[in-house]
C-alpha cells in the first residue's frame, strides 16, 4: 500500500519513504515499526509493547529510541521538534500524523518508478552529485575541527554532554562515579556552565535529547563510552545533532585518568572551535589514578577514603588546584569547616583564582554560612560580583542564591526574595532545574516567615518538582518535609502522611538512618494528632529500634517524647511520668537544650491531664526559670498557654480568659496559627460555661483556618445543643466520630448518646 504521510510518501511493502525528493530504504525493523505505528495511530504505545509486537523479544529502550530517531529524520519536518512521533514521558510513544492511502503498490511493477518520475530522478541525482562535491570539498577544508560543514553558522552552539557509558564490568563502580564526577565538576568550575550542558537525569540518551531540544534547536550531542581492553583504556567520543553525525573520535591511554584528561581536552578544544571564544583553560590535572578513585568515593559519600587519597595526590603535586578544591569540598562535607576554609584561602592566593574564582568564593561562603557569618558572606560575594561582571549566567545565579540565603538568615526578607527571584532570570529551567529548585525553596521560606498559605505549599512543590528533575535527593527531602509541615499545620492529615512516607522512602534509599528516624518521628506526630494511636505506636517502636541501632541520643530523645505522648493518650500517668523523667535526664546529659524545652512542655501537659492542681505552679515556675536560663524567652507564649489552662482548671475563668486572649493575639501576630487555634478553642471551652452564643461566634470565625476537628467539633456540637439545635448538633457529632479515630473519648460518646436520646424523644 502507498501512503501519504504529511509531505512524504511511504511504500509499506518495499519499505521506501520519499521525502523532499529524497528516497530512504528502511531496514526490516524500521519498516515493521512504522507499519505498526500506522496501524495503531493516535494511541500511546509503551516501549515494552513495541518490543513485543515489532521485535518479538526484549531489547534495550535505546534500541527503540534509535529506530524512532531514524524514522523522525525521514518523516519529520523538524526532527528536533517532532510532530509525528510524540514522546509521552513515562508512558510511551504515539504516531500522530494524518495518513492517506494513495494506491495499492502490489499492482505496480516497479515501486521506485511510482515514487520518482524520470525527470525528477535526473534532477535529484544531479543535485546529489553537486552536494556530494561541495560536501567532500568542505570536509577536507574543515577536517581539523571535525565539524560537519552542512551545518552552517554554529557559533555559540551548546554541547549537551550525556553521561559516560562503560561497556564492560572491568571498570569498577568507584572509578565510574569518579569519571563522571571529574568531567562535570571540572567544566562547571570554569565559566562554561550553560555552554557545556551535562544531563544526568534522563533515563535514556533519547529522552535527554528530546528534553533539551524543547529549549535549543541546535544542540550538539556528545556521547562518550569507555571500555577496558587488558591494560589499555579506550574511549569513543561521538558528536552529532541527534540525527547527523559530525565526528567520531577514538582515544586510548594506559590509565583511566589520562584517558579522561584527553577526553576533556578534546571537548574543550571542540567547544572553542564552535564558540570562537577564548580557549577553556583546563586546570592541571594529576596523572595519578588515585584522584579518580577519590572522586568516586566522594560521590558515594565515603569521605574519609576520599580525603586520604586526595591528600596522597596533593603530596605528590601540591600545585594541583583542582585537587585542592576537591579536598576543600570533602572537608566541608565532613564538617571540618576550618580545614576547608584553609584550603580555599590557599587557593585564593594562587593562579587558580583566575579560572576558578567563583567556585572558590562560593566554597568560602558555604563555610561561612555554616559558621553563621552572614554579613561577611554578603560583603565578600557582593564585592566579587562587582569585580567579575563577565562570569557565566549560572555562576551569577549561584551567587545570588547564596546572597539570598544569607539575607534570609538575617531576616532581610524583601532583599532575600528579590535575590531568589533574580537568580532564575535568564536561566534555562530544563537545563538547570537545581537553580530553580533552590530559588523556589528560598521564596517559600521567605513567605513562610509570615504565613503558611497555599502559595507557600505551591512554591515548595515547585522546588520538589525541580529537585526531582535534578535528581537532587537532599533537596527533594527538604522540600517534601516542608510540604508535610505545611499540610500538617493546615490539618490536611492525608496529604501530610502521604508526603512524609515519601520522605521516609528517600531516606531508606539513601540509607540515612539518622534522618530516617527523624522522619519516622514526624510521621508519629501526624498520626498521633490524627488520632491513629495504634499505628503511631508501631512507627515509634521502629524509631526506637533505629535509635538503639545507631546509638543516637537525638533519636532516643525523639522516641521517648512520642512514647510519653502515646502513653498519656492511654491515660497511663505513672508510665508517662517515668518516660518523661528518663527523657529529662538524657536531654541534660546530652546538653540538648531543645529537648529540655520539649521536656518542660511534656511535664506540664501531664500535670494538667492528671488535674494535679497542687503540683502545677511549682513545676511551672521551675521550668520557666530553666527556659530563661537557656535563653529561650521567645517560648514564653507557650508557657503562658499552659498557665491559662491551669487557671481554667482551677476555675479562675477571668484570669484564664484574659490570658487565652493575650496568647491568641501574640500567636496570631507571629503567624503561629496552630497555637493560635489551640488557644482559641481552649478559650471557647471556658466561654461555653456562660456565653454559648459568644462561643459559637468564636468557633465560626476559626473556620477560615480549617482547624483541627478535635476538640473543635465537639465544642461546637455542645454549643448548638445548648441553643436547642439538637439535630444540627447530632449531625456535627456524627461527623466528628468519623474523623476523631482513636481520639474519640468516653466524654464524646456520652454527649453523642445524650443528644441522640433527646432527638429520639422529640
Amino acid at each position: 500500500m502507498l501512503y501519504q504521510i504529511e509531505n512524504s510518501t511511504y511504500d509499506d511493502i518495499n519499505g521506501i519513504i520519499v521525502s523532499k525528493d529524497k528516497e530512504y530504504k528502511l531496514t526490516k525493523t524500521q519498516k515493521n515499526l512504522l507499519n505498526y505505528f500506522i496501524q495503531n495511530s493516535n494511541i500511546i504505545i509503551s516501549k515494552q509493547t513495541l518490543m513485543e509486537k515489532v521485535w518479538n523479544r526484549t531489547v534495550t529502550e535505546n534500541s527503540v529510541d534509535q529506530i524512532i530517531s531514524y524514522l523522525r529524520g525521514y518523516l519529520e519536518e523538524n526532527p528536533k521538534k517532532p510532530s509525528i512521533f510524540i514522546t509521552h514521558f513515562g508512558k510511551g510513544i504515539s504516531f500522530e500524523a494524518p495518513v492517506k492511502t494513495l494506491q495499492n503498490t502490489a499492482t505496480t511493477s516497479n515501486p521506485k518508478t511510482t515514487l520518482l518520475n524520470p525527470k525528477i530522478a535526473i534532477l535529484v541525482l544531479t543535485l546529489m552529485a553537486v552536494l556530494a562535491f561541495v560536501y567532500w570539498n568542505n570536509l577536507t577544508n574543515h577536517s581539523e575541527n571535525g565539524i560537519n560543514p552542512s551545518q552552517a553558522n554554529i557559533n555559540k552552539q551548546k554541547i549537551l554532554i550525556l553521561p559516560t557509558s562503560f561497556e564492560n564490568d572491568k571498570i569498577d563502580t568507584v572509578e565510574q562515579k569518579g569519571v563522571r564526577n571529574l568531567m562535570q565538576s571540572t567544566f562547571n568550575n570554569l565559566d562554561s556552565e550553560g555552554q557545556l550542558v551535562f544531563d544526568n537525569n534522563s533515563l535514556t540518551a533519547q529522552q535527554a535529547i528530546e528534553k533539551h531540544w524543547r529549549l535549543e534547536d541546535d544542540l550538539i550531542v556528545l556521547r562518550t563510552s569507555i571500555i577496558k581492553n587488558g591494560d589499555i583504556y579506550e574511549s569513543i567520543i561521538e558528536l552529532d545533532d541527534g540525527i547527523n553525525e559530525y565526528k567520531k573520535v577514538h582515544l586510548s591511554a594506559n590509565n583511566i585518568n589520562d584517558l579522561v584528561n584527553s577526553q576533556m581536552a578534546y571537548i574543550a578544544e571542540f567547544n572553542q572551535s564552535l564558540t570562537k571564544s577564548k580557549t577553556l583553560k583546563l586546570p592541571n590535572l594529576t596523572r595519578n589514578d588515585k584522584y579518580i578513585k577519590a572522586l568516586g568515593y566522594q560521590k558515594l559519600g565515603t569521605f574519609k577514603k576520599a580525603e586520604k587519597l586526595i591528600k596522597q595526590v596533593l603530596f605528590d603535586d601540591e600545585n594541583n588546584h583542582q585537587v585542592r578544591l576537591t579536598l576543600a569540598e570533602i572537608l566541608y562535607d565532613q564538617k571540618a569547616y576550618d580545614e576547608s576554609l584553609s584550603q580555599l584561602n590557599t587557593l585564593k592566593a594562587t593562579s587558580a583564582y583566575q579560572t576558578m574564582g567563583t567556585q572558590i568564593e562560593l566554597g568560602i561562603a558555604k563555610v561561612n554560612f555554616s559558621k553563621k557569618q552572614f554579613e561577611k558572606i554578603i560583603d565578600d560575594l557582593s564585592n566579587f560580583q562587582a569585580q567579575h561582571p563577565e562570569i557565566s549566567v549560572i555562576k551569577k545565579a549561584k551567587i545570588l542564591l547564596q546572597l539570598a540565603d544569607a539575607h534570609l538568615a538575617l531576616t532581610h526578607l524583601k532583599t532575600a526574595m528579590k535575590f531568589y527571584k533574580q537568580a532564575i532570570v535568564n536561566v534555562d529551567a530544563l537545563l538547570n532545574p537545581l537553580i530553580f529548585a533552590q530559588s523556589y525553596f528560598g521564596q517559600a521560606e521567605v513567605l513562610m516567615k509570615n504565613s503558611i498559605s497555599k502559595e507557600v505549599y505551591s512554591l515548595f512543590k515547585k522546588s520538589h518538582e525541580n529537585a526531582l528533575l535534578a535528581q537532587n535527593i537532599p533537596l527533594q527531602i527538604k522540600a517534601l518535609s516542608k510540604m508535610s509541615f505545611v499540610s500538617m499545620n493546615n490539618y490536611d492529615w492525608e496529604n501530610a502522611i502521604k508526603i512524609t512516607k515519601q520522605v521516609i522512602s528517600l531516606h531508606e534509599l539513601a540509607k540515612d538512618k539518622l534522618n530516617l528516624g527523624i522522619s519516622l518521628g514526624t510521621l508519629v506526630a501526624i498520626l498521633n494528632l490524627r488520632g491513629e494511636f495504634t499505628q503511631a505506636q508501631e512507627v515509634n517502636e521502629r524509631l526506637g529500634k533505629i535509635a538503639q541501632e545507631i546509638k543516637s541520643d537525638t533519636l532516643q530523645l525523639h522516641y521517648l517524647h512520642y512514647k510519653a505522648v502515646l502513653t498519656m493518650n492511654h491515660f497511663d500517668w505513672i508510665s508517662a511520668q517515668d518516660i518523661i523523667s528518663e527523657q529529662y535526664q538524657l536531654a541534660k546529659a546530652a546538653k540538648d537544650y531543645g529537648m529540655q524545652l520539649n521536656n518542660a512542655f511534656l511535664q506540664l501537659e501531664l500535670i494538667l491531664l492528671k488535674k494535679d492542681k497542687d503540683k502545677f505552679m511549682s513545676e511551672w515556675k521551675k521550668r520557666m526559670a530553666e527556659i530563661k536560663g537557656l535563653g529561650f524567652e521567645r517560648y514564653q507564649v507557650y508557657m503562658d498557654l499552659f498557665l491559662a489552662r491551669y487557671y481554667a482548671l482551677i476555675s479562675e475563668d477571668t484570669k484564664a480568659i484574659d490570658l487565652f486572649k493575650n496568647v491568641s493575639e501574640r500567636t496570631l501576630q507571629s503567624q503561629d496559627i496552630k497555637v493560635y487555634i489551640d488557644s482559641q478553642t481552649r478559650l471557647a471551652k471556658v466561654l461555653l460555661k456562660t456565653d454559648t452564643k459568644g462561643t459559637l461566634d468564636l468557633l465560626n470565625k476559626l473556620e477560615k483556618y480549617n482547624p483541627h476537628p478535635n476538640p473543635y467539633l465537639d465544642l461546637k456540637a455542645q454549643g448548638l445543643f445548648n441553643l436547642g439545635k439538637k439535630v444540627e448538633a447530632l449531625s456535627l457529632l456524627n461527623q466528628a466520630k468519623l474523623v476523631y479515630h482513636e481520639s474519640w473519648t468516653a466524654e464524646n460518646q456520652a454527649l453523642l448518646e445524650l443528644i441522640q436520646a433527646t432527638v429520639n424523644s422529640d
